[in-house]
């Protein structure tokens, strides 16, 4: 089962314009860490970017957003 993006799009918007719906998980703040990449990058990217890849159902029965967003610097 997958999700339409645009469908997908606009709910990661709707839930990234509070940043207490936004949760990062353990993996997630490691790889920012190396990436030198803050929490504002983070919703930044999840208010503006797009997704990248199709929207498959993980095995947990959670959508999973691929989500790009560039920037200067």
């Amino acid at each position: 089962m997958w999700m339409i993006d645009a469908t997908a799009l606009k709910v990661l918007r709707k839930i990234a314009t509070d940043s207490a719906r936004v949760v990062l998980t353990d993996h997630a703040r490691l790889r920012m860490r190396q990436r030198k990449v803050s929490v504002a990058q983070v919703l930044t990217c999840l208010q503006r970017g797009i997704i990248s890849e199709p929207v498959p159902l993980d095995p947990h029965g959670n959508w999973k957003l691929t989500v790009a967003h560039r920037v200067a610097g």
